[in-house]
């Protein structure tokens, strides 16, 4: 019988390719096996069912996946009603209940989306990372698709007018390396979004993230791929999962070598996990739990966010701040007596009503407001240790025209780590030092000191224009 034609199924299996021949009477079915041409079975006719072909379907237009696995380099794709029959060239065919298979639209065989396919190949070819061995590997992946489901983040490139359907984040999530109210929306979001991109300045935990998207992702029984550009942001993750006692959970992959190395490392010797486990009555028990203090979480880091910005909102009210920054901006020089009595006759109010605290903390040092930092460092002479006024190309200009006179210049949260760049908001700027750590000049009150980048609420970066960072 041609199997491409007809289907047999004896007692709800595909026998078609074991069945030389077949012959209904009485209520029965005659079978005739090739494997034993002598000799016949018989079968109730209610177990012996011959499928003719309904309709042949174009293997190019679907994606095929039978019992949770994905079948490829599929040639002939045939519908028998109750089974579907798979032909691929040089291996077995294989037949499957209809409520076995499942299929999805190849989003490839749209015109379109298969031109902006074609630009990411080229593109790849063009200007992706060339291994060891001189293969462009990301080409290499882009030659091996043949298929797009419309379910992939890519189907959402190609197509990204079609609705994308995103994940479900599961009830409880957990934060093992702990977390702040930014790096706890960045984990949902990551967990409830097919893509997700979390960026910010050096030290605001951008790798404590990570390592708590990795933790819930293994938690849900799946695995991860943490990848980079260079070697030390993985090993940063690695290194991060060691002091947690789960390295056993990483394999340090990339290169040949890196792949060699996690090979020959390998001891076989894990962690008893007996006591891992545990019943899942107390398991959802414990998810409620989490849940619960998961939402107390969020009220309570929304309190402190809000404390932090009233903090704020008071520190630029502050009359002391304000009054030094606009009536007694300095860059740098000794705070002498006499000048301090020139700057009280000169400012009555501003520098008069703080003089107390000013005599107090600031006479005989050296004192700066913000921008006089950045201005008193440039007119500053290494031989002399004079701050001289206006020289070496540095203008006597505020805060803002600072930031606005900037050429290289951004967002925060795309802050390159180069110690010497300024950090600004409407008013204010600060020098950032490396770290996530910033010095700026804070008022009358507090002088000059080092902050955390990530605590303050600036908002912009920018290489001063009149300084070299060569």
């Amino acid at each position: 019988m041609d199997a491409r034609k007809h289907l047999i199924i004896i007692k709800g299996k595909d026998q078609t390719d074991s069945v030389a021949s077949f012959q209904f009477r009485d209520g029965k079915c005659e079978v005739v096996y090739t494997s034993a041409p002598n000799k016949t079975y018989n079968f109730q006719s209610s177990n012996v069912e011959i499928l003719p072909l309904k309709k042949k379907i174009d293997p190019a237009q679907v994606i095929v996946t039978a019992n949770g696995q994905t079948i490829s380099e599929i040639d002939e794709l045939l519908d028998f009603g109750g089974y579907y029959r798979i032909v691929r060239k040089g291996k077995r065919d294989l037949s499957f209940h209809r409520s076995e298979v499942q299929f999805q639209q190849n989003c490839l065989t749209d015109g379109k989306n298969q031109e902006t396919f074609q630009y990411f190949k080229e593109t790849a070819a063009a200007i992706s990372l060339v291994a060891e061995n001189g293969i462009n590997i990301l080409s290499v992946q882009y030659d091996k698709i043949q298929q797009v489901s419309e379910d992939t983040v890519l189907a959402s490139y190609l197509a990204p007018q079609k609705e994308v359907k995103v994940p479900q984040m599961p009830e409880a999530v957990i934060y093992p390396f702990g977390l702040n109210q930014s790096q706890k929306l960045a984990v949902e979001r990551a967990l409830s979004s097919k893509i997700s991109i979390i960026q910010g300045p050096p030290g605001t935990g951008k790798t404590q993230t990570i390592l708590n998207i990795i933790a819930n992702v293994v938690r849900s029984g799946k695995t991860v791929a943490v990848v980079s550009n260079n070697n030390s942001a993985t090993h940063n993750v690695v290194e991060k999962l060691e002091k947690k006692n789960a390295a056993f959970l990483t394999a340090f992959l990339g290169s040949l070598a890196n792949k060699q190395k996690f090979l020959d490392t390998q001891t076989g010797v894990y962690p008893d996990m007996h006591d891992w486990e545990m019943p899942l009555e107390k398991r959802r028990q414990l998810e409620l739990e989490t849940t619960a203090l998961s939402t107390e979480l969020n009220e309570m880091l929304n309190t402190k966010n809000r404390i932090a910005e009233i903090e704020q909102e008071l520190l630029r009210l502050n009359p002391e701040q304000h009054y030094f920054e606009e009536y007694y901006a300095a860059y740098g020089n000794v705070l002498t007596e006499s000048l301090l009595t020139y700057k009280v006759s000169q400012y009555p109010d501003g520098v008069g009503n703080h003089e107390d605290i000013i005599r107090a903390n600031w006479l005989g040092g050296r004192t700066a407001d913000c921008v006089g930092l950045i201005k008193g460092y440039s007119w500053l002479s290494p031989e002399t240790m004079t701050i001289d006024y206006g020289t070496h190309g540095m203008p006597d200009i505020g805060a803002n025209q600072m930031y606005y006179s900037a050429t290289e210049s951004g967002p925060i949260d795309t802050m390159p780590d180069i110690p010497g760049l300024a950090v600004w908001h409407e008013g204010h700027i600060g020098v950032y030092i490396g770290g996530g750590q910033v010095i700026e000049a804070m008022g009358t009150k507090y002088g000059v000191v080092k902050t955390e980048l990530a605590k303050r609420n600036w908002t912009h970066w920018l290489k001063v224009p009149y300084i070299s960072y060569d």
